[in-house]
């Protein structure tokens, strides 16, 4: 469970130190406060913030160190020995500051020669959308894989092919004289020369 008050320590971004548009200064009451994980940090009563906060689920830690590994300082670090797994995932959550100098301006009296304006700063948090990754082993995406294989390499063909030709007995002995026909040099130029010769003699 992270509280509110560890929310805005925790969120990183926009030059987390450094300070936003502020109408008026109030760091004379508010004192400058870094904060902690009770106390909010001076700059949110001042100026507002707006954080966006994401989860990312795991069932690997290997996916873990890819994704939230890869941003950090040292991906191989055995900080990321998460012991994600299908039976216990992991999920992170991530902090980050979006916007500084959130304020709603509004109008608290309204009178002839009067008029008092209230400026309050805001806090938000706003979830944000993300990618997780579970790896499941599918029985059916390892068929299709197979199936795909299989009809682009042409083997179906193949195998028929060979089948017709080798395992049917007497009528492959007939498929294979049809497909694999004998081929004698001499059989086929006397055979040339007998038809040169017959288509030469007058009748």
């Amino acid at each position: 469970t992270v509280s509110t008050t560890q929310a805005v320590v925790f969120a990183k971004g926009l030059h987390t130190d450094s300070k936003g548009f502020t109408f008026i200064s109030q760091l004379s009451r508010l004192g400058d406060l870094q904060g902690d994980d009770n106390t909010f940090p001076s700059r949110v009563f001042e100026n507002g913030i707006l954080l966006h906060a994401t989860v990312s689920c795991y069932s690997s830690d290997t996916d873990v160190r890819k994704t939230a590994g890869a941003r950090s300082v040292d991906a191989a670090s055995s900080v990321w020995n998460l012991g994600a797994s299908l039976q216990k995932p992991v999920c992170l959550l991530q902090l980050s500051i979006a916007a500084k100098g959130l304020f709603h301006n509004g109008v608290e009296v309204q009178q002839p020669g009067k008029t008092v304006r209230v400026i309050r700063a805001v806090m938000r948090i706003e979830s944000q959308p993300s990618d997780s990754y579970f790896r499941v082993y599918d029985a059916n995406s390892i068929m299709l894989f197979l199936t795909s294989a299989l009809v682009l390499m042409g083997l179906p063909k193949k195998f028929i092919n060979w089948f017709s030709l080798n395992c049917l007995g007497q009528l492959s002995t007939i498929y294979k004289k049809v497909v694999v026909q004998d081929f004698g040099v001499r059989y086929a130029c006397a055979r040339a020369v007998l038809q040169m010769v017959s288509q030469s003699v007058c009748f």
